[in-house]
């Protein structure tokens, strides 16, 4: 089997906050180039790793174009459902979703669960609350063809290079126990390519779709893999702009001094010993005291109101 690999598309119609230009137009483009890739290398099928659209239901025009996409090029598409794809984070509830309508519909576009042929094998494995609890028990991330050749997990969960806070649902990649020689792992926005642990590679291409400030630095790529050679070969899209291009760094710049600022004021009411006034009041003495800019003053007073 010879198939593209991609994750975390995040197609929808409204430009996130702090980008430029058209999210929807951008996203299509590279999806398009995804497409002429596999048919430029003759692959049998494309694997998407989840979060196809932004929303568990979106606009049936965006549900006409996917689909008329992928159809014209006659390659089988594969999809494991994403927690954005979902309706309450539950497959089993997102019957009325706009993924699920276009496994109904459309003949080539399809939901992953088992593909395998004498070269090997690959499962999917549909997000669901808490699956990285799952992965963190004594069974782990087991393959339903143990004794093939090449065994390749599609995953849609938050598998990470390293511990993050305990109140974030993740795994780290030295935690899971698995019996496959591949693990491709969506959900992660952040790439960091291969990392091979106890002779599993883990493969996070990074998210398709650059929907947050945080992932300006993600080069959108895709990986072709082969389970003959056993080749895994990241491809950078030529169609991905520049983060200049995509993303309005200035306004992003000016965001985090003016949050700097009022972290600095607010800091400011924590040393002050002004018992005889209120809160608001105290704001008032310290912002003419110390010629803070009324922009400032008022958000911090806003702030306060919305937590009172």
């Amino acid at each position: 089997m010879k198939f593209i690999y991609v994750q975390d598309t995040h197609i929808k119609g409204i430009n996130p906050i702090n980008r430029k230009g058209s999210y929807y137009e951008d996203i299509m483009a590279k999806l398009t180039e995804v497409l002429e890739l596999a048919n430029g290398n003759n692959v049998d099928y494309i694997i998407h790793g989840g979060d196809l659209f932004d929303s568990s239901n979106v606009s049936n025009i965006m549900v006409d174009e996917f689909i008329d996409e992928v159809e014209q090029t006659g390659i089988p598409f594969y999809i494991v459902p994403g927690n954005h794809d979902e309706i309450g984070h539950n497959w089993e509830l997102s019957k009325s979703s706009s993924l699920a309508h276009i496994f109904r519909r459309s003949k080539l576009i399809k939901e992953l669960t088992l593909l395998w042929d004498e070269g090997g094998v690959i499962n999917g494995f549909k997000y669901y609350h808490n699956i990285e609890q799952t992965l963190a028990g004594e069974k782990g991330l087991i393959c339903s063809h143990p004794n093939s050749p090449f065994k390749i997990a599609t995953i849609h969960a938050l598998i990470t290079k390293a511990p993050l806070m305990p109140s974030i649902m993740h795994i780290p990649i030295k935690e899971v126990k698995t019996d496959f020689d591949v693990v491709l792992v969506a959900h992660n926005h952040l790439q960091w390519s291969i990392i091979e642990q106890n002779g599993t590679k883990f493969v996070n291409i990074g998210a398709l779709g650059r929907t947050g400030i945080d992932e300006a630095d993600i080069t959108p790529t895709v990986a072709l893999i082969d389970t003959e050679t056993r080749e895994i070969r990241l491809i950078p899209l030529k169609s991905a702009k520049p983060k200049e291009v995509v993303f309005d760094l200035e306004k992003v710049a000016q965001k985090k001094q003016f949050d700097g600022e009022i972290d600095k004021f607010i800091s400011s009411l924590d040393s002050a010993k002004f018992q005889s006034l209120d809160l608001r009041g105290l704001i008032e003495f310290l912002s003419k005291k110390n010629n803070i800019e009324k922009e400032v003053k008022d958000e911090v007073i806003r702030r306060i109101g919305e937590n009172e």
